[in-house]
């Protein structure tokens, strides 16, 4: 790290200060953290989470997602992906340059990685760090982001502030979250992209039904956005594929 720190100016210093001041309060949308990171990294695509190696399936714990694909962040939960993730099971900690830990993978991690590319997530950076049975993750996910050394330093400068964001979310009891049908339904739906209008003319109901039913699924599950509901629907398990 302190040979990469020649490459982060003064200005980084500030934006990243800034940066961990607004996540330390975790009161602004995700939307408007993607812009902050956005004006610091250019990245595509993040993620923070906590991933638990022994599990068999569902390894993915307190996620902070920041455009990661939901149908992969399922298909990693469901199928334990994390089993073959060469990140998740390479010995190195600290920062890991994705194209490099790539160069020498088995034929499941193979597998895994061409999977993983059609998601867009062939380039960038995670940061990970052991702690007993479970491991911190925080990804940076973009081809222009692997271009450059100041990426890498700001990365494991910020990657702590957050990694502390997704473990001080709210954690809803997924056990205890009961949706009745017709809120499944609509959930589906805002999880497939459609509009509010789409899905009222798909369940045969008005628009207005459509968001209070959506309403009541953001109640129950403590989420503010759409994208922050289906997020927390499939960690939840709530949604599968």
């Amino acid at each position: 790290m302190h040979s990469l720190c020649r490459f982060v100016s003064k200005d980084d210093l500030i934006q990243i200060i800034e940066l961990a001041a607004r996540l330390a309060t975790r009161c602004e949308t995700n939307d408007a953290i993607y812009v902050a990171l956005g004006n610091i990294l250019p990245f595509q695509k993040f993620i923070a989470c906590q991933v638990r190696p022994s599990a068999l399936s569902h390894g993915l714990k307190h996620v902070f997602n920041l455009g990661y694909p939901q149908e992969w962040l399922a298909c990693y939960n469901k199928l334990g992906y994390h089993r073959i993730d060469p990140v998740v099971n390479t010995s190195a900690e600290g920062l890991i340059r994705w194209d490099q830990i790539f160069q020498s993978i088995t034929p499941d991690q193979e597998y895994f990685v061409k999977k993983a590319a059609e998601y867009g997530l062939m380039d960038g950076f995670s940061v990970c760090h052991r702690d007993g049975k479970k491991l911190r993750v925080t990804s940076f996910a973009g081809k222009a982001i692997s271009t450059h050394p100041r990426h890498a330093a700001v990365i494991e400068l910020i990657s702590p502030y957050l990694q502390f964001a997704s473990e001080s979310l709210d954690l809803t009891d997924c056990d205890l979250i009961n949706l009745s049908d017709r809120e499944m339904s609509v959930l589906h739906w805002v999880a497939a992209g459609k509009t509010n209008w789409e899905i009222a003319c798909i369940l045969r109901i008005s628009e207005r039904t459509v968001k209070f039913h959506l309403g009541n699924v953001m109640t129950k599950l403590n989420c503010k956005t759409r994208s922050q509901t289906v997020a927390k629907a499939f960690n939840c398990g709530i949604l599968r594929l």
